[in-house]
């Protein structure tokens, strides 16, 4: 998942105090989800039909608000 590892990556740079926790977040792959969401383990769910379709920028603003 580049475009998850480069919404993190833009998020951190802009904002260094969450780069632990953006990085502790486990990626899962799942069609269980509509778009992305996050739960109280660290687990970051990820639909990948979601994050196709948008560009970059936007998957850094889906990921900023989770």
């Amino acid at each position: 998942m580049k475009k998850i590892e480069a919404a993190r990556l833009a998020l951190a740079k802009k904002f260094p105090y969450l780069g632990a926790a953006l990085w502790a977040l486990r990626v899962v792959t799942t069609q269980q989800v509509p778009t992305m969401a996050v739960d109280a383990g660290w687990r970051l769910y990820v639909n990948p039909d979601f994050t196709e379709g948008l560009q970059p920028r936007e998957v850094t603003g889906v990921l900023w608000h989770e």
